[in-house]
């Protein structure tokens, strides 16, 4: 098979569950930055555009709590309603893709996608357009599959040597920034790089613990909404309602609240960046435990595992890919509002650094 038939036969299928979750988690941040686009404003130039972010700013300034209140009432019914029309369909969808022997006894269900499954319209469309196109398609790679000659690796030669240069030009240029940074090290006296590993293994700890926190609570939910299809249709729109909420819009409140409880902004800066962490790993478990296949769980119900056995053996393999892109994708850029403050800078060259 050429690389567009396994990738449209093979990948593109096997990934279908975690592409429409991760396209879930991806609109909800969208909303964040398409806010703070809208309400941007830098020193006296302003450039707020006539939007929802805009609203909302706005209502805030001027202190309308009654706007405030119908602004975050209508993003919260766009997004349930983009939430029934899209995403409610697509998921039931993209359930025909798990990998498994037998047939889901609680698949996910949509009363708009079963109305396109009925529609003789949609049935017309399908028979008229989507089909003959998607035949049309089919042969063509097909056809070009039998063109291929049979010598496999002068064919791919191109490929692997653009890669190989691409590689190589990756490593020389990490080669060169590293002895940059390496020169600038030599410059600094024993105390600075002690301060500035020292920080840099503080910042390092707070990351891990903010995603320790995160995954104490996100990853139990995770697997109980993938595996309750029930559970998923109430805790999903609340889930990106929560995740769209624009987290600068809590910082001053929250550090308010730490501050008030006695708390610095070291254990502020951990609370900061789980409002932006969590998200990504909740609806990535989601999507591994939605993926993992009703057989292997009718089996592990058949053998009588118990519940720690469950989870060593079924559980945490089947979402551990996704749990693992999940953590990746965090946003450890929330710290940025709750650094501590300046205690050192010192002056390399032209460069100017504050720790």
């Amino acid at each position: 098979m050429s690389t567009l038939q396994q990738f449209i036969t093979l990948e593109l299928p096997y990934g279908t569950i975690g592409l429409v979750w991760n396209s879930m988690v991806s609109i909800a941040g969208g909303w964040f930055f398409l806010m703070a686009c809208e309400m941007f404003v830098l020193g006296k130039r302003d450039f707020r555009l006539p939007g929802l972010g805009s609203y909302l700013q706005t209502a805030a300034s001027t202190g309308d709590t009654a706007s405030i209140v119908w602004g975050l009432t209508t993003m919260i019914s766009v997004i349930v309603l983009l939430d029934q029309v899209l995403w409610r369909p697509i998921i039931a969808w993209s359930d025909k893709f798990k990998f498994e022997q037998v047939e889901s006894v609680a698949a996910p269900r949509s009363p708009i996608l079963e109305a396109l499954r009925r529609s003789t319209t949609a049935k017309l469309f399908q028979k008229k357009i989507i089909t003959p196109v998607s035949e049309e398609i089919s042969r063509k790679i097909a056809e070009r599959a039998k063109k291929r000659t049979k010598n496999y690796m002068r064919d791919k030669a191109p490929v692997y040597l653009l890669g190989i240069t691409i590689m190589l030009i990756v490593a020389v240029l990490t080669i060169c920034t590293s002895m940059g940074a390496i020169g600038l090290l030599r410059r600094l006296d024993r105390a600075d790089v002690v301060l500035t590993f020292k920080s840099a293994m503080a910042t390092f700890t707070r990351v891990n613990i903010a995603l320790l926190l995160a995954s104490a609570w996100t990853i139990p939910m995770g697997v109980m909404i993938g595996f309750e299809p029930k559970l998923a249709r109430i805790a999903q729109p609340v889930a990106q309602i929560a995740a769209s909420v624009p987290a600068t819009a809590l910082f001053p409140v929250l550090l308010l609240g730490i501050v008030e409880l006695g708390g610095g902004l070291g254990v502020g800066s951990i609370l900061l960046m789980l409002l932006g962490t969590q998200w990504y790993i909740l609806f990535n478990v989601i999507a591994g435990a939605m993926a993992i296949p009703s057989d292997l769980r009718e089996a592990a119900e058949i053998f009588r595992l118990s519940r720690l056995e469950r989870w060593k053996t079924l559980i945490v393999p089947g979402i551990f890919p996704y749990m693992i892109t999940g953590l990746a994708n965090r946003q450890p850029f929330a710290l940025a509002p709750a650094v501590q403050p300046r205690r050192k800078s010192f002056q390399i060259g032209n460069v100017r650094i504050a720790i």
